[in-house]
């Protein structure tokens, strides 16, 4: 017996969520079977700071509505990984640019085949 489905509506935001979780596993499991170390949840973040030349986190939270902690976190996972740098601004020490390293580079010319291949 599935609790949610039987809910209807009342569950919706609920199913909307294991929907999701659902999504990620698989296409963490397409990023596993392609040996891509990659965390889907990064995508969003990831594919904005690409197709800008920089950003800020300021920027990157508007762009994806979500919180600064949300935002500042990604960008710390995005670092770990080597795939994006930061930079401080010249103008305000308090912002940091944003935006992809050589490997973050090389990686997103590298992943387009297999996202192009997700997204059919």
């Amino acid at each position: 017996m599935d609790a949610i489905k039987l809910l209807g509506e009342l569950s919706m935001g609920s199913r909307l969520k294991r929907l999701s979780e659902m999504c990620m596993k698989a296409i963490q499991e397409a990023y596993a079977h392609y040996n891509v170390d990659f965390d889907p949840y990064l995508f969003p973040a990831f594919h904005s700071i690409a197709n800008s030349k920089t950003t800020t986190n300021t920027e990157l939270c508007d762009i994806l509505q979500t919180s600064q902690p949300a935002v500042t976190q990604t960008l710390n996972k995005l670092q770990e990984k080597k795939l994006i740098e930061l930079v401080q601004d010249p103008n305000d020490k308090r912002k940091k640019m944003v935006s992809l390293s050589k490997e973050g580079r090389a990686f997103y010319l590298n992943i387009q085949p297999l996202w192009a291949a997700m997204d059919l």
